[in-house]
């Protein structure tokens, strides 16, 4: 029987539901069905479209859904990301000091990482997700070998960056949700991290339906008969723009009645 408790560190808790947090949620919801303790590290910030540097609930102690929440204090500074993301919109590159500008000084908390202290023990296995934002970077830095990841990479410019190898490089264990997501990776970073990588586990990401009580249920009437399912938040920051931008060319190309159906907020 595993007898340890789990922490799982995301960014955010809570009102959003991103892809990071809904898999951070729905771990720690399945987990804790199974007589496995799990408790969420998260910060103080409610969601990415507000402010990272704010503190949108009270510092303490919350029950979320029947999940343990621990919510720490933001960081307070903010100069050194914004100068990143200035030059980054300009097109330039950025130097190493900057891109580790670009995650400390976003959505980070150092009353969370110095909390971590308390849970690095034979009592926890501790889980971080997702990269890309700065909470990640700093926990597994400051406790090097004794923090997990599930990265959740995309092929993106943060993904080459040096900070990128260091944390995976000191990751205890990684969790990849996608086969594809492993050999992306197994690519740029299989030879210089080595074994961490390329004998990591594809966990994948469950996948809750709705009970049919065995009946077949038909497709909804407003639904037509061909079409493409985009699911995700609808916003260019995932290339939404990109892909409508496909699916008129793929239209053009081949014709016939087939629909773009999108799913999110």
């Amino acid at each position: 029987m595993f007898n340890k408790k789990i922490g799982i560190i995301t960014p955010w808790f809570g009102r959003f539901a991103g892809g990071a947090e809904f898999l951070a949620r729905g771990m720690a919801r399945e987990l804790n069905k199974r007589g496995i303790n799990t408790v969420v590290l998260t910060t103080c910030s409610s969601s990415p479209f507000d402010s990272w540097w704010e503190d949108h609930y009270e510092p303490g102690v919350y029950d979320v859904d029947g999940i343990e929440t621990r919510r720490f204090e933001t960081g307070k500074v903010r100069e050194p990301f914004n100068a990143a993301i200035s030059k980054l919109s300009r097109g330039n590159t950025l130097s190493t000091t900057e891109e580790n500008d670009f995650f400390h000084y976003g959505l980070n908390s150092d009353h969370l990482v110095r909390a971590l202290a308390d849970y690095v023990n034979d009592d926890y296995e501790l889980i971080a997700l997702p990269y890309f934002y700065g909470l990640t970077h700093s926990a597994i830095k400051e406790y090097p070998n004794k923090i997990s990841l599930i990265p959740c990479f995309h092929d993106e410019p943060q993904f080459y960056w040096s900070a990128t190898e260091s944390l995976l490089a000191n990751s205890k264990h990684i969790f990849f949700n996608s086969l594809e997501e492993k050999q992306l990776t197994i690519k740029q970073y299989g030879r210089r991290v080595g074994r961490r990588v390329v004998e990591s586990v594809v966990t994948g990401v469950g996948v809750e339906l709705p009970s049919t009580n065995g009946s077949v249920e038909e497709k909804p009437e407003s639904l037509p008969d061909n079409y493409f399912v985009y699911a995700g938040r609808k916003e260019r920051g995932k290339n939404v723009h990109l892909l409508f931008q496909w699916f008129l060319e793929y239209v053009k190309q081949y014709g016939g009645n087939t629909k773009l159906v999108l799913i999110g907020g």
